[in-house]
């Protein structure tokens, strides 16, 4: 997703497609019990939302994939705007707000 990002042009389209790709990773992060939170110097870090679901197997899954995304993060294979752009997309306040825009039917 992040090469198809790269290549369009810059403006509010590549905005837009940045968000809908962070909201669409953060959705998957979640349905599978994970919340990604972004700390101190861009270094993501992740959470389980239900910690009662939690087994060694789960602990070490988590680790490895906060360990790939920060790394992607830092080749610059990966936006940190992509995150931070999905965050806000999903936000409540953003959603409610999204909806008065829209056409009435």
């Amino acid at each position: 997703m992040e090469m198809l990002i790269n290549i369009y042009p810059e403006g509010e389209g590549k905005t837009l497609l940045r968000g809908y790709a962070g909201s669409f990773m953060l959705e998957q992060f979640e349905k599978n019990n994970h919340r990604i939170t972004i700390g101190a110097d861009n270094i993501i870090s992740l959470s389980l939302i239900d910690e009662s679901k939690k087994t060694p197997e789960i602990t070490q899954n988590k680790i490895n994939l906060e360990k790939k995304i920060n790394t992607l993060i830092g080749s610059k294979k990966m936006d940190i705007n992509t995150l931070r752009t999905g965050m806000l997309y999903r936000a409540p306040s953003f959603i409610s707000y999204s909806d008065t825009l829209r056409d009435p039917k």
